[in-house]
């Protein structure tokens, strides 16, 4: 038996254990495929014996990953074959897998890779891009299946024994930054709308501040005017007694018309006559002209102008 470079350690009896594993489950499904010269039972013991027969020959030590210092290995179970027709180790998952370059010397296929998602990393077989074990996830849908590398995530060829999708880590973070962005966009929204409705109050305050300030001015106009016509009117009434007084205080201006008694003064609107108690006729005081008469009504005396 040809020898190993490397310590055997816990990962690679791991890795060890996977190979051959995946291997003989590649093997089974050949078996069942029914693809054979010989028609089996297909029962469990033909299964394995069959698998053993084909797979076995080989020697378990064989999936050992680690490299051999022969080119060629041969075990005492038959024939050899050469050592890079064996696919390499499983590389270390994480995420710095989702990101390499697809290679199209290996497996075409997609493996899980802790969500992230990564090439796989064995051989193709002969006559299909896929490695055995690729090949019997893809045709079997009762299993996980994580689609080509070479497409993207999330594409047709994927299938999951649930019936669900799979929940690739990279497609969830854009969903959550998507959510986070929506959420982010409504907040957004939001605000501007309060601000939006906050300026249109503060426009309606300014607005009816403004009317208000309008009111008061004509207001005040309005107060003002009113007082300049009662200062004028005061001033009229003021003018219109200093008349009359001056008329009783002229001692000679009514003694050619006869005794004082019979003369009464009549204000008219503000125009002060003189009315004839005799005669009941109204006077213009400055030059005796006739202005009109008095006449009693409903036992009140009134004035008719001429």
């Amino acid at each position: 038996m040809s020898s190993k470079v490397g310590r055997m350690t816990k990962e690679v009896l791991a890795d060890s254990m996977m190979n051959a594993y995946e291997a003989g489950f590649a093997k089974a499904l050949e078996v069942l495929s029914g693809d054979h010269e010989q028609d089996y039972t297909k029962t469990l013991e033909d299964v394995q014996k069959k698998c053993w027969e084909e797979w076995g020959q080989f020697g378990i030590m064989d999936y050992d990953p680690r490299e051999s210092k022969e080119l060629v290995k041969t075990s005492s179970r038959g024939r050899g074959r050469p050592a890079g027709s064996k696919s390499p180790p499983k590389p270390e998952e994480g995420e710095h897998l989702a990101s390499l370059p697809y290679d199209p010397e290996k497996c075409r296929s997609r493996f899980w890779n802790m969500g992230y998602g990564g090439q796989c990393w064995r051989n193709p077989q002969n006559g299909d891009d896929l490695c055995k074990g690729c090949a019997g996830r893809r045709d079997n849908m009762d299993k996980d299946f994580w689609g080509y590398y070479d497409e993207p995530l999330g594409s047709d060829a994927e299938h999951k024994k649930s019936g669900e999708h799979h929940p690739w880590k990279v497609m969830q973070e854009e969903r959550s930054a998507k959510k986070d962005s929506d959420k982010k966009e409504k907040q957004a929204a939001k605000k501007k709308a309060l601000k939006e409705k906050a300026a249109a109050k503060k426009a309606a305050a300014a607005e009816a501040a403004e009317a208000a300030a309008e009111a008061a001015a004509e207001a005040e106009e309005d107060k003002a005017e009113e007082g300049a016509v009662e200062e004028a009117a005061e001033a009229d009434a003021k003018e219109d007694n200093e008349d009359t007084q001056s008329l009783d205080g002229d001692e000679n201006e009514y003694k050619d018309e006869g005794p004082a008694g019979i003369f009464e003064e009549w204000n008219e609107d503000g125009c002060i006559l003189k009315w004839n108690k005799e005669t009941n006729e109204l006077l213009d005081p400055d030059d005796d002209e006739l202005m009109g008469k008095m006449v009693q009504k409903d036992g009140e005396w009134t004035a008719e102008i001429e």
